[in-house]
Parts: structure tokens; C-alpha cells; sequence
């Protein structure tokens, strides 16, 4: 570790930033880190941060943390869609230095109309500034500088330089106190019978044969809760904890068990996350669920489509893809799920930007067929779902982890909005599903339950 890490990252910076004005070469990237040991608290950094985009990612085993404030770079659009040039920009940087790190961020559908999401765009794309890495082979924490040069800027170098001066400084994130004043469901269960039993009848026609449709609880607290204190509650448990802050008191955050793909160099593992089951402590109960899971037919029916459209998809990324390992259970707190994991080469030419709109969304949060069970999604669910079930993740060069945006919640000021979707197939009911997503909302309301 530097004894003076600041300084030390302060040098390399200026001397960076001397040899790209040298250079003349702009848009330049650069990217700065120094060692600063074993042990760091990232959140209650992270609270004590004034700029703003803040982002918060940890990897499903623990090993990879981030933790960044303020933008390098910032590029946000009310449609997804159009986005290419960003996404060009982006490759030509990360030729330029592989190791900058991008931070992507997206809504379930094209565009977003809901109100309680007004500080969220349908898509992000964030090189962000100031942050702080745990690497997974060290286990050591690095403190990390970003800048997108778009041309000679003296000014933003001495403006850089200050902030770091204090970057140190942290507050106390801990506290969350309230009292939940009002509750609503979207929809009432009165209506979500309705709901469910008209996605039946579209089944049974033949015209889909699954809707992942979800729900969502609104919460009034009496009181703000900071997200960092949320997340470190959250932290106890497994799957990819992700946080993003686009404004002050709004936070979209959760631990999600499904990763849409993970990329190292040209090889992609993407993941088949489907059918659900409680844990118990008692042994004898927890196997008697595992067993149901195994055995039920419904499940195994939403699993396999998950898994075939996958496979499907690999296809046009792919020039080799497969399943890898053998199949089964993913066992969570309190859940399982059935899992497999398919891994490809890619072909030449694929990018991060053409993976992510070849998989998302899966049958695992939309349906199938995909199009025609999103559609019938948008105009049943009376909610917008934002970047609930979404994309949400970071890349550089030789890598990239992109989780799917479920287990979530959205936090606006003293309003939580709680999300959770389960499949509808042939075979449904509605009670049980209702139930189902009950128990995947379990892990925010643990956090609310137990402050």
C-alpha cells in the first residue's frame, strides 16, 4: 500500500493528463489507480459523496466490489434504441485504455413513463470518475480515477485534483429509522386473479405460452432511509448486489440471482434462472420443497424455456456455444431455482452492445414468445416497471458483467417501490403466484422488517 495514496494517484494523474496534451489526441481516456490495502468501508464512502451519478456493484462470490461517484463521462437517452453512437464512442475509448470502466444501466421496456422513475432514463451509459475496486485475485482495495478527455480541459484536471484531496472523508451510513404510514399493492390481488386468469386464456388459445408478469408494493415511510445503509443489509446475501444513484434520495438497488451474461475476452457464460421454491430452516421441510421443485412440471416447463431461447440466441452470437455443467439448483437464502449456465466463443465483430440486445429480455422476466408477451405485459401490469427487470452492469475491454435488474426496489425520497414477477404458463394459479412473488420481495422486506 502507498503511504500517501492520494498523492501518489495525484502523480500519476498529472502525468497522464501531461502526456495526453503532449500528445494532442483527443478524445483521450485515461484511467488511474493506486494500491490502499485489504480493508476499506466503500459504502460509507459512497454516502459521504456529493457528486453524483453514484454506483455500487458486488460480484455473486464477493470478490469484485465497486464504488464510484460523479461521471467522467455521461451520455443518458429517453430511448434505448438509439444509442449506437454512444456505443461506438465507447469501443474506441476502451481500445484506447482497456482497463476504463464503463457503467451501463437500462430500463425493461424502450422508454419510461412513470413518474417515480423521472430520474431515470431508459438508458445510461456512465464512465464514472472517482471510485474505489476491490480486486478479486488480491483482495486488495485500489483507489481509482477516470477521465474522458474530449479535448485540452485545465480545468477539469484542477477540479479533479481537489476532489481527490478529500476523498477520504466518510460519514456514517448506518442509521435507517422509519415507519411504514401507507401501503398499496399494484395490483390489488382482486385484480390480479383478473389479470392472471385473462394471460390464461391467451395460453390456452396458443397464442403465448408464458407471461412473466409482476407486481409491485408501494411503500410510504415516514422517514428517509440512506441507500447505502439499505445495501449493506443487503450485502448478507447471495447474488450480484447492485446499486445505482442518479440523483440525491433516489436509488435503484436489490441483489439479483440472475446474471444475463458474463464476458471474459470472446468467451460469454450466460445463465438460465427459472422456477421457484421457498428455503426452511428446518431440513426436513427444506427438502421436502426441493424436492416439489424438482418434480413439478410448471417449473421444469419455465426452465426449459429459458434455456431453449438462450440456446437459440447463441446461436447469432456464437461461433461454438453449449451448455456447461451439468445442470440443476441455485439455493439462495430463501429460495432455489433451477439453473444452468450455456457458454459460447464469440463470434468476431460481437459486442457487448449486441449481446445485451440478442438476450434481454429473457423468458426469465418477459415471456414467451418475447414480443408478443411484452406487449401484453405493457398494457396489463398498472405500473411502469423502469428499470426493474432491466440490464444493469459494468465492462471494460477484456470484460463485463451484466445483471438482470430483479429482487429490486426503487427508492424515492420517503417512497419504496417493490418489485417481483413470476411465470404464468399452462398450470398456473393465481394464489401461487401471487405467493411466489411474495417470497422473492422477501429480501427487501427482511431489510424493512429488520431495521
Amino acid at each position: 500500500m502507498n503511504s500517501d495514496p492520494v498523492k501518489a494517484l495525484i502523480r500519476h494523474l498529472t502525468r497522464e493528463y501531461a502526456k495526453a496534451v503532449a500528445a494532442g489526441k483527443f478524445p483521450a481516456a485515461i484511467r488511474v489507480q493506486v494500491d490502499v490495502g485489504d480493508q476499506y468501508d466503500p459504502l460509507s464512502w459512497l454516502a459521504s459523496q456529493k457528486e453524483f451519478p453514484k454506483f455500487f456493484w458486488r460480484s455473486d462470490d464477493g470478490g469484485r466490489v465497486l464504488a464510484y461517484a460523479g461521471a467522467a463521462y455521461i451520455h443518458t437517452g429517453s430511448d434505448r434504441a438509439s444509442t449506437g453512437e454512444q456505443w461506438e464512442d465507447l469501443r474506441s475509448w476502451i481500445t484506447q485504455e482497456p482497463s476504463l470502466r464503463c457503467w451501463i444501466g437500462g430500463s425493461f421496456y424502450p422508454r419510461i413513463h412513470g413518474r417515480e422513475w423521472s430520474d431515470f432514463d431508459a438508458f445510461s451509459m456512465v464512465v464514472p470518475k472517482i471510485g474505489f475496486e476491490r480486486d478479486p485475485i488480491s483482495a486488495h482495495w485500489h483507489l481509482i480515477c477516470q477521465l474522458v478527455l474530449l479535448e485540452r480541459q485545465d480545468g477539469l484536471i484542477e477540479s479533479t485534483l481537489a476532489d481527490l484531496a478529500t476523498i477520504f472523508y466518510r460519514e456514517d451510513h448506518s442509521a435507517i429509522s422509519f415507519d411504514i404510514l401507507s401501503r398499496q399493492e399494484l395490483p390489488s390481488y382482486e385484480n390480479w386473479e383478473k389479470i392472471v386468469a385473462a394471460i390464461l386464456e391467451y395460453i390456452d388459445a396458443g397464442d403465448i405460452s408464458k407471461v412473466v408478469l409482476a407486481r409491485c408494493l408501494h411503500l410510504e415511510m415516514s422517514h428517509y432511509a440512506a441507500p447505502e445503509a439499505v445495501m449493506a443489509r443487503l450485502l448478507g446475501q447471495q447474488g450480484y448486489a447492485f446499486m445505482c444513484q442518479p440523483a440525491p434520495q433516489t436509488a435503484f438497488l436489490g441483489v439479483s440471482p440472475e446474471l444475463l451474461y458474463h464476458r471474459r475476452r470472446d468467451r460469454l457464460d450466460t445463465f438460465a434462472v427459472a422456477g421457484t421454491r421457498p428455503r426452511s430452516q428446518d431440513e426436513w421441510e427444506d427438502q421436502r420443497f426441493k424436492e416439489a421443485l424438482a418434480t413439478s412440471t410448471k417449473d421444469k416447463l419455465e426452465h426449459k424455456q429459458v434455456v431453449d431461447m438462450l440456446a437459440d440466441r447463441l446461436k447469432s452470437l456464437c461461433v461454438l456455444s453449449k451448455a456447461h455443467g451439468k445442470g440443476g439448483m441455485v439455493e439462495l437464502a430463501n429460495q432455489r431455482h433451477f439453473y444452468q449456465c450455456l457458454r459460447g466463443r464469440l463470434l468476431d465483430g460481437v459486442n457487448d452492445e449486441i449481446i445485451i440486445n440478442a438476450l434481454h429480455p429473457t423468458p426469465a422476466v418477459g415471456g414467451v414468445p418475447t414480443r408478443k408477451a411484452i406487449d401484453l405485459l405493457a398494457s396489463v401490469e398498472p405500473f411502469d416497471r423502469g428499470w426493474y427487470a432491466g440490464t444493469i452492469g459494468w465492462l471494460n475491454r477484456d470484460e463485463a458483467q451484466m445483471a438482470v435488474g430483479i429482487r429490486s426496489c426503487l427508492i424515492r425520497r420517503t417512497s419504496w417501490y417493490i418489485y417481483g414477477g413470476a411465470g404464468v404458463v399452462r398450470g398456473s394459479d393465481a394464489l401461487g403466484e401471487w405467493e411466489e412473488i411474495g417470497l422473492k420481495m422477501k429480501n427487501i422486506m427482511d431489510v424493512i422488517d429488520g431495521r
